[in-house]
């Protein structure tokens, strides 16, 4: 499998090539685990291979439905009739403003990563409660939009997609001139899903704590049981393809307030005004003003009302800057401050400015 994967596609982490060959290969014994890791191919742009890897992905795994856009009411059906491999394309445009349901889908994702969860409705018809299974392994595939939920992520495994360069040889994919090796590999993982212990907890690298261990146990618990230098393959990747950190929406909402008002020399701007400009800085598309108020009120900033306008003061959000931010590095500072503002030595001083603010309230102005 291993080799067959790398004719197809390319990967700067080498790690990245067996990590998606175990993923699938875990597919067969999904009911041996107690967790499924989301395994999310993202590239920064188009033209990276990430429809053929998911082609592949598909190609590998057991009972793989593709699902191109969706509903939350859809997916929990879908899984509990008929306990598929789901290969989410286009999942940039899931969780977005525009997104169909994507709080419901987000919540369904992360809920079905655990063996045993269930989502329940109630059936007009006969006003009796349906329960759905929810767990089920699942690939994302899409463009790295920044706009993937934090709580999904923290459940998956990255795969980052780059362009080859034009020296990578690489084969065209097309499943219709591979079929008899598809009927092939299916014979051998059911026999890999027969001898892969059930809910095993193997030991792992001391790097692996709390949520990254319950992400990488079922992929070491398949490598055992594979054998060969397997074991070592998975140990490898585990510190390689991880997330360095992950920050909350919320977080970066917050964030971008602090850079938005880093760059201006205004002490408020307007909630709409504030929404847009954080949008088109972060890529936060998905961003409202509704959803700024809501976050912000979260860290305890509200807006105040000036000429028919809800404003967001500076003076407000610097509290909440402080106390749940980062302190941004002075290189970050200086070039935001007037250069009489320095002193000799280049140390920042206070300076006093006089700033015009469209306002009739005495406290913004």
């Amino acid at each position: 499998m291993l080799a067959f994967h790398r004719r197809f596609v390319h990967h700067e982490d080498e790690n990245a090539h067996a990590i998606v060959v175990l993923w699938a290969a875990h597919t067969w014994a999904v009911q041996s685990f107690t967790r499924s890791p989301r395994l999310y191919v993202n590239s920064p742009e188009p033209g990276c291979g990430k429809s053929t890897q998911g082609d592949l992905i598909k190609f590998f795994s057991h009972n793989p439905r593709v699902l191109l856009g969706t509903t939350a009411a859809v997916l929990f059906r879908l899984i509990d009739k008929e306990s598929p491999t789901l290969v989410v394309d286009e999942a940039d445009t899931v969780f977005t403003a525009n997104g169909p349901n994507s709080d419901t889908i987000r919540t369904v994702l992360n809920g079905g990563y655990a063996y045993g969860q269930k989502v329940y409705r109630t059936n007009m018809n006969t006003m009796v409660i349906d329960e759905f299974n929810a767990y089920a392994p699942v690939a994302l595939v899409g463009i790295d939009n920044q706009a993937m939920p934090p709580t999904i992520l923290t459940r998956s495994i990255p795969i980052k997609m780059t362009r080859a360069t034009r020296a990578t040889a690489l084969e065209v994919w097309d499943e219709y001139d591979h079929e008899g090796y598809r009927e092939y590999l299916e014979a051998q993982l059911i026999r890999l899903r027969d001898v892969v212990p059930y809910r095993e907890k193997p030991d792992l690298p001391d790097h692996l704590t709390n949520r990254d261990a319950e992400i990488w146990r079922c992929l070491f618990s398949v490598a055992n049981a594979v054998g060969g230098d397997w074991p070592d393959r998975v140990a490898a990747a585990s510190g390689s393809l991880r997330w360095d950190e992950i920050t909350s929406e919320q977080t970066k909402v917050l964030e971008g307030t602090r850079e938005i008002f880093a760059g201006i020399k205004v002490n408020a701007l307007a909630g709409q005004d504030l929404t847009d400009r954080i949008n088109k800085t972060d890529g936060l598309d998905f961003l409202t003003a509704k959803g700024l108020n809501s976050i912000l009120a979260a860290y305890g900033v509200r807006p105040k009302k000036s000429n028919g306008k809800s404003m967001y003061r500076r003076a407000d959000l610097e509290a909440s800057w402080d106390k749940w931010l980062d302190p941004l590095p002075i290189e970050e500072i200086l070039p935001n401050l007037p250069v009489e503002g320095l002193g000799e030595v280049g140390e920042p001083r206070p300076v006093a400015m006089s700033v015009v603010v469209d306002s009739d309230d005495e406290d913004i102005r």
